[in-house]
């Protein structure tokens, strides 16, 4: 753990080892993923039932398989081993904090990993499939023309879209730590609030596919947020 009192290179180089050991930690998450990447790409191509079953998800070139493999290796290693490297930095910045700081990291970084499990969730459960079905379904496709996905989009899009989600479901601690620090006053963000909510359809309807069920799954819980975020700030008496 590091010390508050230790001479500016003494921090750069705990910075360092901490660095060095998150990279690490994700590296042995990756190979995890990498070793058992058959389960672990199933929980994607799950999404796309009607076409993986009939195996019409299809490559379209040679490199696809290891560029899929090594990408969500990756992707997966982060997330795996995200409550070690995160743990590992907490170590690093908490002593510098004073008492009150460290409690209010504490509640940040909790309703963070609620908010990142509900983005989730919301997006792999709900609204992906919702999409999949829609943009695949009788309202776009004919029923003559037959569905032939690719591999590497297919797989990449679901894992994107549940990423995008998480870092999405993230702006509400955002917006409570600009009024905590004295950025935003909650008063000129409840006035703005009109703007924001069009900032957010314009934002969720770049992030998502060009359907209507994506944008409004995306946006309405970001709303909805958006308005619990105001009321908690009020309560609690943060960015007066």
């Amino acid at each position: 753990m590091i010390q508050s009192k230790l001479p500016l290179l003494g921090h750069l180089r705990v910075l360092r080892r901490v660095l060095f050991r998150t990279l690490v930690w994700i590296g042995l998450g990756a190979g995890l993923v990498f070793a058992y990447f058959d389960s672990s790409v199933a929980i994607f191509l799950q999404l796309f039932p009607d076409t993986a079953a009939n195996n019409t998800v299809f490559m379209h070139h040679i490199f696809e398989g290891f560029s899929v493999r090594v990408k969500l290796a990756v992707l997966g290693g982060i997330v795996i081993a995200s409550p070690v490297w995160i743990l590992d930095w907490l170590t690093f910045v908490i002593p510098g904090l004073k008492r009150r700081e460290r409690m209010g990291l504490s509640a940040g970084l909790m309703a963070a990993i609620v908010l990142a499990v509900l983005g989730a969730s919301i997006a792999y459960r709900i609204i992906l499939p919702l999409s999949i079905t829609v943009l695949t379904g009788l309202s776009f496709v004919p029923e003559s023309v037959g569905v032939m996905l690719n591999y590497q989009h297919s797989v990449l899009y679901a894992v994107k879209f549940v990423a995008y989600s998480v870092l999405v479901f993230q702006f509400p601690i955002v917006l409570m730590a600009l009024m905590g620090l004295g950025v935003l006053k909650r008063r000129t963000v409840w006035r703005a609030s009109r703007f924001s909510v069009i900032g957010i359809f314009l934002i969720s309807a770049v992030l998502t596919p060009p359907d209507i069920v994506s944008q409004l799954g995306l946006a309405v819980p970001l709303v909805g947020l958006y308005g619990i975020t105001v009321l908690l700030a009020y309560t609690l008496r943060i960015g007066s």
